[in-house]
């Protein structure tokens, strides 16, 4: 739906928001890690973030393929973060093992006024500060779950998490909708080694629920389906970044070859954001291919008039706005050449917006941004809207054909 016309919808959304972010913006603060280790042969490597040392507990974890820049939210307050080498997977740390602090054990301090902290963990053998005692041979499994973010978790389409009203709540008080459990990279079913996941992205103010006709039509003794349910309010960026941690954790425990990403819209976005970080990051060669349906490559303008006239500004109108720096980045890296993308555009118009060619709520010209022809191996337009794409029955008979191996 058109995001103007959502966000003057009720004033009281406008205020829900204004509380949510006031709320989170109180007690976090963003930080960027840049994690680097003394060998040349990558390891799994564990990130530890403890708001208390003395019990030794963990608060967050990442893991990472090895060598690794991404950014996570901590308490204001401050804490302490370490790295260790899990050479041997476990998700414990134990003596032997290499490890480095942040800041030779010191913590991080809330005085610090930047709005991001710049965080740097040189990983250099097992010398340093001393790790708490408590913490040597505990399993962090318990804490990959951190937040109330749900990592590999086993969910249905009927789950109340994917309702309508947890997707509302997702654009308006996305925080509090994280807070409420509702975020994660989940799985319809228990993980199954001899087939490959298919990970569905929807778009703004969607739920996984909006995949239901495709999922149908998929071979289930071939693939297995993986949905990203996520706050479409937040940052386009913190949200392509999230799903690619997921994606690095889910490799880490389940070490699969092989997966395809499809996403609907503003999830397409993500999606390309998650892909960018990965080719930044020299990782994810095991995604065979991408696959976006109506994303608005070139911006919503729409998005740029909420963020100049509404009350409180959704976080995501920001990175949506046609000339964001988000946007500006989004096409500066070349596709893998062994990564196929499928570019996914629908133009049945019922509506009129600006005169402009669309599927009723995204610009043609924005679907097929220039940037994203070039480096589209497929284009395939679908006389559709842009919702009803997802059950149009010609673009189901031909879903399955866009997984290129």
């Amino acid at each position: 739906m058109p995001l103007l016309a959502l966000s003057l919808s009720a004033c009281a959304n406008f205020e829900r928001l204004k509380n949510d972010l006031e709320v989170f913006d109180t007690e976090n603060i963003l930080v960027q890690v840049s994690v680097r280790g003394s060998s040349d042969d990558p390891k799994p490597i564990v990130v530890v973030y403890m708001r208390d040392i003395d019990s030794g507990g963990a608060s967050k974890i990442r893991i990472l393929s090895g060598d690794s820049d991404f950014e996570m939210f901590i308490d204001r307050e401050g804490g302490w973060l370490f790295a260790f080498v899990d050479g041997n997977r476990d998700l414990s740390y134990q003596q032997g093992e290499a490890y480095g602090w942040f800041n030779d054990g010191k913590p991080l301090r809330s005085n610090n006024e930047d709005d991001v902290w710049q965080i740097k963990i040189e990983i250099t053998g097992e010398r340093g500060p001393a790790l708490p005692t408590s913490l040597i041979n505990q399993s962090l499994s318990s804490v990959v779950n951190f937040n109330q973010v749900n990592v590999g978790v086993v969910a249905s389409f009927d789950d109340e998490r994917f309702s309508p009203d947890a997707a509302e709540q997702g654009l308006w008080q996305p925080y509090k909708s994280v807070s409420d459990g509702h975020a994660g990279l989940f799985l319809m079913e228990e993980y199954d080694p001899s087939r490959v996941p298919v990970v569905l992205v929807h778009g703004i103010n969607g739920t996984p629920r909006s995949f239901a006709a495709m999922v149908a039509t998929l071979d289930q003794s071939k693939y297995q389906v993986w949905f990203l349910n996520y706050p479409s309010g937040i940052n386009l960026a913190v949200l392509g970044g999230f799903l690619y941690q997921s994606m690095e954790l889910l490799q880490y425990r389940y070490s699969f070859a092989e997966a395809h990403v499809v996403a609907h819209s503003m999830g397409g976005l993500v999606a390309r954001e998650y892909i960018n970080r990965c080719i930044d990051q020299n990782r994810c060669d095991y995604l065979r291919s991408y696959t976006s349906i109506g994303s608005p490559y070139a911006g919503m303008p729409s998005a740029s008039l909420g963020v100049e006239y509404a009350p409180t500004t959704i976080p995501v109108w920001v990175d949506l706005s046609p000339d964001s720096p988000f946007l500006s980045d989004l096409f500066t890296v070349d596709l893998p050449a062994d990564l196929w993308f499928n570019l996914v555009f629908t133009f049945r118009m019922d509506s009129i917006l600006g005169g402009q060619s669309s599927d009723g709520v995204v610009a043609l010209m924005s679907q097929l941004r220039p940037e994203a022809q070039r480096q589209a191996d497929r284009l395939w337009g679908i006389d559709e809207t842009h919702v009803g794409v997802l059950d149009d029955p010609a673009f189901l008979d031909g879903f399955g054909s866009l997984l290129v191996e």
